[in-house]
């Protein structure tokens, strides 16, 4: 058993940030690369306490807290003017925990504000919770808040058959590398996997230079199956980082030494060199002769004007984090950085169109563009939004909790920011600042993001980002770590209203007005967020939380900034914990990328007496398609009757065809509408309460059926019958569902089937159902068709 050791024990928090590469195949000239990135992996973050129930005088709680369902909280406690050490024996019982968990309590850190945050990460049956943490925060030895992730587990398996070199083994196996950075100690961890399922996996950190991976990957402590696995290299998303392509003139700082000028700035720590004649074969640094020259102190090489940008691009980024967040570099201890451009030992093809930051090094890599395979023409990638996007990834990686977790929406909240504080870079340099993103830098399109217009229709569909949350445009698949690049938008909107304010309606309904309080505020705010408030595994509703503590730190709680930050974050459709109920009618536009909504709930039961609808339409050639995530109302009584029921009409209003009537805990099937309007009704009476429900919607094209409903594909017969039905398929299907419903709406037979063949019978014995009325719906991939069916006894 992984015992925790209050002597002994190092959590390692080190991260790579680097954007699409490439690497050259000559491994000899990578060797001194190799060495310098493992003499890197050296920053740690000590335990300083263990927490046990055994050794703990346990304090009945003063305050109480709500979880959201993936577990992420917030609580304001100040004025219960509590100590850190009373709330620490209070951890127990606020989260039901019993003598099977412990606490680590992590080194506190001190902030510019006198606020001292303190985080402490959760083991069961003495293996870490991986990505789990309780973040508490204190101003003149009073506890101001409390915020994290904690979910409890529910007695996972604990069966290790695994030792730690075949978990090193299948890892090295799954990701597919060869020449590694270094072995790394293993651990063994609790992960999370989909839902609240825990497993015990071992976390095994794989760094390979050959090719240039860095992930952890869980290894099922039991099978040896590769579990998952999470990028430690935050792509920066190549194709845009850019703002404009020179910015004419500027002044920079250089080193001047008997006649000659370099490009290196001694102040700042930073120096920029020519990547052509860069081996990596180097046990620290570039070498010295690789820095750029020049024979005066007027640089006007026209072949060195790339590296000058990006020379200049990273002080004006230095200078920003300096004046407006009084950070000294990018871990705030001046550490060095290393511009290279034009590296062309990460060149295997010949052509660059990416750039990169090696967080443990300091090292910025530079691609010189140029002619993609898909006939694409990049520019050269050294614009000040790259320059101060790459920098923001270390000093993300350098935050209180140690970084954002590159996959899902804590991913997408490390790309937010870093997108955040380009933008805030380019408004600082006062040079000509707008509200978008890699201007003129790929021929195919004319920016690569817009803060102010995230699904900017100048894009093409697949590059556009969503403004709300679980919107339109919203990643809900796997690729791209969980949508990091896409779902990010999300926050950049929020920021953009946070400086800018603005009035709308969201994709989930909601009108909103906000009022803008400017770069320098909201800024700070994000700022402060980011380095204070945020888990590694946070959410968007951690973000929610951490901002609003952040403005309440900096400009107190009754401030318009704190206003602001509500009513931005509504606005792009996060909310508090606190349920919001549906209510009334809202009206939604479905598209191809799928929308949600809810019964409004959130972790806790919907609320008494609802009658809510949702209208969703899509564009006059496409139908709607709904699909039920979540199902949980009270169930129909002995005689049928529904007192909590989801109603679906094939239409806009309830005069419309009813496709179903649904309650209890079963799914919905797959629905469709036969035309592009669809209505969902939610109705609850004033007794027994569930969890509700969640419904994807996305529109769809039409199968070639021009309607749905025909009977030509399916022949039902006999009809009337007395004891049992077939269903004829007049060709070929896949993932057929039958449901037969009563009159009511519920389902009382449904058969289910990975395939039928043309001509084939399905039989349905109907001998148990009472005479009456009921509703055959069969859904397939290529069918949806609805038929009354009759049983007479």
């Amino acid at each position: 058993m992984n015992i925790l050791s209050k002597k002994n024990y190092v959590l390692t928090v080190c991260f790579l940030s680097l954007a699409c590469y490439v690497l050259s195949q000559d491994l000899s000239s990578v060797s001194g690369l190799k060495n310098y990135l493992k003499s890197q992996e050296t920053n740690t973050q000590k335990i300083v306490k263990v927490i046990t129930k055994e050794t703990k005088e346990i304090e009945k709680p003063t305050f109480s807290i709500n979880k959201t369902s993936f577990g992420s909280f917030s609580k304001d406690i100040k004025h219960i003017r509590a100590k850190q050490l009373s709330v620490e024996n209070q951890l127990y019982g606020l989260f039901g925990f019993d003598k099977n968990y412990s606490f680590a309590q992590m080194s506190p850190i001190t902030d510019e504000l006198g606020f001292v945050h303190t985080n402490y990460l959760i083991y069961y049956k003495g293996y870490l919770v991986d990505d789990q943490m309780i973040m508490i925060h204190q101003k003149d030895g009073i506890i101001t808040s409390i915020n994290g992730v904690v979910k409890s587990l529910n007695d996972p398996l604990i069966n290790i058959a695994v030792s730690d070199q075949q978990a090193f083994d299948n890892a090295r196996e799954g990701i597919a590398v060869e020449q590694l950075v270094d072995i790394f100690p293993i651990e063994t961890v609790f992960v999370r996997l989909d839902g609240d399922v825990f497993r015990l996996a071992k976390k095994v950190k794989i760094f390979s230079i050959q090719p240039l991976k860095k992930y952890y990957a869980y290894i099922d402590a039991h099978t040896g199956k590769l579990l998952r696995k999470i990028s430690l290299m935050y792509c920066s998303d190549v194709e845009g980082q850019a703002h404009t392509y020179y910015n004419g003139m500027q002044l920079i700082t250089c080193d001047h030494d008997d006649g000659v000028y370099k490009l290196k700035d001694n102040a700042r720590k930073i120096m920029t060199y020519n990547g052509a004649n860069w081996k990596g074969n180097d046990k620290e640094a570039p070498p010295e002769n690789l820095i750029y020259t020049n024979a005066t102190a007027n640089w006007v090489d026209e072949d060195m004007r790339p590296a000058l940008q990006v020379h200049w691009g990273i002080e004006k980024t230095y200078d920003y984090y300096l004046k407006v967040h009084q950070r000294n570099g990018y871990d705030n201890k001046q550490a060095p950085v290393y511009n290279i451009y034009n590296p062309v030992i990460m060149d295997i093809t010949g052509k660059m169109f990416n750039a990169s930051a090696l967080s443990g090094s300091g090292i910025l890599l530079y691609g010189r563009g140029g002619l993609d395979a898909n006939g694409v023409t990049y520019k050269p990638l050294v614009l000040l939004d790259i320059a101060a996007h790459e920098y923001t990834h270390l000093v993300t990686s350098r935050s209180n909790a140690g970084g954002l977790t590159y996959f899902s929406e804590s991913g997408a909240l490390n790309e937010s920011f870093s997108d955040i504080f380009a933008t805030a870079v380019d408004f600082y340099t006062g040079i000509n600042p707008n509200w978008l993103l890699g201007e003129g830098i790929i021929s195919d399109r004319p920016f690569i993001r817009s803060m102010s217009d995230p699904g900017s229709e100048q894009l093409l569909v697949s590059y556009r980002q969503p403004d709300t949350y679980k919107g339109k445009y919203w990643e809900f698949t796997g690729k791209d770590n969980a949508g990091v690049h896409t779902n990010s938008g999300v926050q950049n909107y929020w920021f953009y209203l946070l400086c800018q304010g603005g009035t709308g309606t969201n994709d989930k309904g909601d009108n909103y007005s906000v009022t803008g309080i400017g770069m320098d505020a909201a800024s700070k705010i994000a700022y402060r967020n980011l380095m204070m408030y945020l888990p590694m595994s946070a959410q968007y509703i951690d973000a929610y939380y951490g901002s609003l503590s952040a403005a309440k730190d900096l400009y107190g709680e009754g401030s318009q900034q704190y206003k602001s930050v509500i009513d931005a974050w509504y606005a792009v459709g996060v909310d508090s914990l606190i349920p919001t109920p549906c209510k009334g009618e809202k009206r939604l536009v479905a598209i191809e990328t799928a929308g949600t909504f809810t019964d409004g709930s959130g972790d806790g039961m919907y609320k008494k007496n609802s009658n809510c609808s949702w209208v969703i339409k899509s564009v006059a050639d496409k139908i709607i398609q709904l699909e039920f995530v979540n199902f949980e109302l009270e169930g129909a009584d002995n005689d049928g009757s529904m007192s909590d029921y989801v109603s679906v009409y094939d239409g806009a209003t309830e005069s419309a065809p009813l496709i179903g009537k649904y309650c209890g805990n079963i799914l919905p099937p797959l629905l469709k509408s036969t035309k592009n309007e669809i209505l969902v009704t939610f109705i609850s009476d004033k007794s027994v309460q569930k969890q509700g429900f969640e419904v994807r919607y996305s529109a769809v094209v039409p199968t070639s059926i021009n309607n749905l409903n025909l009977d030509n594909k399916i022949v039902v017969y006999p009809n009337p019958t007395s004891e049992q039905i077939f269903v004829s398929f007049k060709e070929s299907q896949s993932a057929v569902n039958i449901f037969i419903c009563d009159i009511l709406g519920k389902i009382v037979k449904e058969v289910s089937l990975s395939q039928v063949y043309t001509n084939e019978e399905v039989n349905i014995n109907v001998e148990d159902l009472p005479s009456g009325v009921y509703t055959l719906r069969v859904v397939g991939d290529k069918l949806n068709t609805l038929h009354k069916m009759i049983v007479n006894k």
